[in-house]
């Protein structure tokens, strides 16, 4: 979370009570902006960060929740490495248990009066198909466990993370990622993927963490499933502008949105694309898919499958509910809009950009006037 998405979030209505910041870098106007919004609980990403909460704590002579994001040293078999936030070598994310700082953060929070230990946070990835990587991560409890009874705590709250993966995309693995972008070899989607559950993901986290706690002292258990449940409710339309074919080369389609605007995730994640008027067109051939940027990287996908498509057509791409809109950049072109549709109609929930609205912040001085 940001400070912006702290200040959104209480905008739409949510209290202080009800939100959770976790955030790796939260400047200090942040984390007082934390303390006037009595958030529920912070989640600590270091030390210097605990440190630089107490003192606010001490100013403001108030408490503050806290809990403490551990690196796992976890990654999912077959996860490439920008996806692996659990990784002790390849992420900065957490608090390094092998370290030390675990320990070391236990041992500033004794006996402090302001700040109350709450729990443990931690994240191994994104995409995650396999429930199993959850209970693999958790065999770090008793660590977690010996050393927070060892300095006198509960562990009242559990944060597993998120990472649930969508049902209808996955992200590429390191291989893949290779011989794609480099070799052009665009990953296929398996659909026997598609079988595992939120269900599934959550009894096999229970059980895991059951395995770890009496009865009576089980945490409270916190999940964050945001991506597999907005992936499938958002499709991204593009628009097919022009239509370029070189003889031996091959074919582009160029659209009005790619890479360098809008849909960044299709750089390390498999997502389908449909004519939107004619799903059924038979697929005949490879053809580029490209966005409107002056940049030859501004691809939405390499060598994708797909039918004759003409001039004006437009296409879907599916499950874009996470990380499209919110990565997009205007990049000179404005940001799209967009629509929620219903059983009962469809309703303009967010306006496309105008040229006014880019331009706003900008502060223009006419040096030829008057």
């Amino acid at each position: 979370m940001t400070k912006f998405e702290l200040e959104l979030a209480l905008f739409a209505g949510y209290s202080g009570k009800e939100i959770i910041v976790n955030e790796p870098c939260k400047p200090l106007s942040f984390l007082q902006s934390c303390f006037d919004s009595m958030v529920r609980f912070i989640v600590i990403d270091s030390l210097q960060e605990l440190a630089d909460i107490d003192r606010i704590a001490v100013s403001r002579e108030k408490g503050m929740n806290i809990v403490l994001r551990v690196n796992p040293d976890y990654v999912p078999s077959g996860m490439n490495y920008g996806s692996a936030t659990g990784s002790r070598r390849g992420s900065a994310f957490g608090l390094d248990l092998k370290g030390g700082e675990v320990k070391a953060a236990l041992d500033r929070l004794r006996g402090n009066p302001r700040l109350n230990f709450q729990g443990f946070h931690f994240h191994i990835g994104t995409g995650i198909r396999s429930p199993k990587d959850y209970a693999h991560a958790l065999r770090i409890l008793p660590i977690l466990i010996s050393e927070a009874n060892a300095t006198g705590f509960k562990i009242r709250i559990l944060d597993v993370g998120g990472g649930f993966a969508s049902p209808t995309t996955r992200e590429f693995t390191n291989s893949e990622m290779l011989f794609y972008q480099g070799f052009r070899k665009l990953p296929k989607f398996n659909s026997e993927d598609t079988g595992t559950s939120y269900e599934d993901f959550t009894k096999e986290i229970s059980h895991a963490v059951q395995k770890y706690f009496s009865l009576n002292e089980l945490p409270e258990l916190i999940f964050e499933p945001g991506r597999c449940i907005t992936s499938p409710n958002q499709f991204l339309l593009l628009t097919v502008h022009r239509i370029k074919e070189r003889n031996g080369i091959g074919k582009w389609l160029i659209t009005d949105g790619g890479l360098g605007t809008v849909t960044l995730p299709t750089y390390y994640e498999y997502h389908e694309v449909f004519l939107c008027n004619d799903v059924l067109r038979h697929r005949d051939e490879n053809v580029d898919i490209i966005g409107p940027a002056c940049f030859a990287g501004d691809i939405v996908y390499r060598n994708k499958p797909m039918p004759k498509i003409s001039t004006g057509e437009v296409i879907a791409i599916m499950d874009s509910g996470a990380y499209f809109t919110q990565l997009e950049s205007s990049f000179g072109f404005p940001r799209p809009a967009i629509v929620a549709v219903r059983q009962n109609g469809h309703q303009l929930i967010r306006a496309r950009e105008t040229f006014e609205t880019m331009v706003q912040r900008d502060i223009i001085t006419n040096h030829n006037k008057g």
